[in-house]
């Protein structure tokens, strides 16, 4: 019996389970119009650089789109990871640098250089684990665990770190750890991956959008990042209409009342704004009590304070 307590004590997952196809996230037919996988990873920089125009479509077209997050497992070990032939630890290393700067979300240095992750698994079957508990709190939890892996360096493929992130979002960390040990979130990860080779996916972020009406439109499925009008544009091929109308948020504080945190990059996004004044206006709003924030070398993530 796999005992998932090795992986979170830096152990790599060496378990085979049947394929779980029969989870209620994956048969649940949708209301929505519009089905978003997203193929992804927590340790994925790029699914990370990837957030702005993520959340954009959220916001703007939350009620048309049903967002499903995939888990690829990209790093089962660093061993594994570099004798596959897909890198090296530097190679990701100059990847990191190349996505950090002001114009792009928040990416330091410390997890790759002094508190080096030796799996990506344990994230990837704890978000799974969190889904099963609650689909809305684990989103908010796999953005937890990225800020704490990018931002504050923060060692994900620990327990204890993973468990302060899911009390942080207010998951249930007792549930979270007896479904993570029963093998419920590892089948639940598996079947992310079986879906991936399937698909014959490797590259993270991947994403597939497609329409849920029957007899609609070919999906569409790209890898790498995309930028705001691409993803927008994958969204009108899907449903066959030019004509979807958007409106800007007016001010920080109502982007803050979708989301708990966000950049300074993510906003700007969000806001259709590219001044620079807007960095001003957070640290008035943080002087004020209402944000608190925490950054990198390379920017800072905004956190809204519950009054």
């Amino acid at each position: 019996m796999f005992n998932s307590q090795n992986v979170l004590a830096d152990m790599p997952v060496q378990a085979t389970f049947k394929p779980w196809d029969s989870h209620a996230l994956t048969t649940s037919k949708s209301s929505k119009a519009v089905k978003i996988e997203v193929f992804t990873d927590p340790f994925s920089a790029e699914s990370w650089a990837m957030e702005p125009v993520l959340r954009k479509l959220e916001l703007h077209y939350g009620d048309l789109i049903e967002f499903r997050y995939r888990m690829m497992g990209l790093v089962v070990s660093w061993e594994e990871y570099e004798t596959s032939g897909k890198g090296t630890r530097e190679d990701m290393a100059d990847q990191w640098e190349n996505l950090s700067g002001p114009d792009s979300m928040p990416l330091g240095s410390k997890a790759l250089v002094d508190n080096m992750l030796h799996s990506s698994y344990p994230a990837c079957i704890a978000f799974k684990a969190a889904e099963l508990q609650s689909p809305k709190l684990a989103k908010v939890y796999l953005r937890r665990l990225r800020e704490m892996l990018f931002v504050e360096g923060v060692n994900i493929a620990r327990w204890k770190n993973l468990k302060r992130a899911a009390r942080e979002v207010g998951l249930d960390v007792d549930v979270l750890l007896l479904q993570y040990n029963n093998g419920d979130g590892l089948k639940a990860f598996l079947n992310d991956q079986k879906l991936a080779r399937e698909k014959f996916i490797d590259e993270a972020p991947t994403i597939k959008v497609a329409a849920t009406a029957e007899g609609s439109t070919l999906p569409v499925i790209v890898s790498g990042m995309r930028n705001w009008d691409e993803m927008k544009g994958y969204i009108s091929q899907v449903l066959d209409q030019n004509d979807l109308e958007l409106e800007n948020p007016s001010n920080a504080l109502e982007c803050f009342s979708k989301f708990r945190s966000l950049s300074t990059v993510e906003l700007q996004t969000l806001m259709g704004r590219e001044d620079d004044g807007l960095e001003g206006e957070l640290v008035e709003l943080e002087e004020k009590g209402k944000l608190i924030s925490f950054g990198c070398e390379s920017g800072r993530i905004w956190h809204f304070i519950q009054q």
